[in-house]
């Protein structure tokens, strides 16, 4: 099992980012509008990748010191292919002075099942970080997407 903590920094406000998470969170941590998010890396010079499904939970809006949006986050390999990473995870939106930070935290089941724990801290844990972290920039292009519609539709009520 391999732990990671993702960050990125969006200048939207953090009510658009919340509004857009708490909408629609598949569609932001989803397999995106198209259903191709994919985990993948180059080993060689050769593209491998799968297709991923992605479980999303409940949105909260928690008020700790700073108010944080959080969603439960599960995804792996569709059709359970276990040359991939399984993650565990939770997405966070807090504001910042200049908009958003988002984070995804939580952990990984390396992939290959018991052979992949064996190898993961000498080549797997790279393939995984990398493919975690293609989801993750995907992820945050959606959120900020979506917070801009957010932002957009309310200037054109007022």
């Amino acid at each position: 099992m391999g732990k990671f903590q993702l960050t990125a920094e969006l200048p939207v406000s953090f009510r658009a980012a919340a509004a857009a998470l708490a909408s629609d969170p598949a569609a932001v941590v989803g397999p995106g509008a198209d259903g191709t998010e994919r985990f993948g890396v180059e080993v060689f010079g050769f593209a491998v990748s799968e297709p991923v499904e992605v479980e999303a939970g409940e949105v909260e809006v928690i008020d700790r010191p700073l108010r944080v949006a959080a969603v439960e986050v599960k995804v792996h390999a569709a059709g359970g292919d276990r040359a991939f990473p399984f993650l565990d995870a939770e997405l966070e939106v807090t504001p910042t002075r200049d908009g958003v930070e988002v984070a995804l935290e939580g952990r990984y089941d390396p992939p290959a099942g018991f052979l992949g724990e064996l190898v993961d801290h000498v080549l797997l844990h790279r393939m995984a970080q990398e493919s975690i972290a293609g989801y993750f920039r995907h992820v945050v292009e959606r959120l900020r997407r979506a917070a801009e519609a957010r932002n957009a539709m309310s200037e054109v009520r007022r």
